[in-house]
């Protein structure tokens, strides 16, 4: 997890940037860019047996996204590592 969020923070200007796309014939002699948009909300759903991982790592990508995101664990999760 920790190496994603090294990645995340090592190449998010790079992937959040602007990217030039080919222009149609029609629109010349402008140019045509792709712009990355947040979705907007994101609901990531834990599973009951390996709660934490399976839940930060998604969340990771869809905060640098810029989505907001909304967490439900599982309920049939343990409330600590001692169950």
């Amino acid at each position: 997890m920790l190496s994603q969020i090294a990645y995340m923070q090592k190449y998010i200007r790079h992937q959040a940037r602007p990217h030039t796309v080919k222009t149609a014939l029609l629109n010349k002699p402008g140019e045509s860019r792709y712009y990355h948009v947040p979705y907007g909300s994101v609901l990531i759903i834990g599973p009951w047996n390996y709660p934490f991982g399976l839940v930060m790592t998604p969340l990771i990508g869809a905060l640098a996204a810029g989505n907001a995101c909304i967490l439900k664990p599982s309920e049939h999760a343990c409330r600590n590592s001692t169950h």
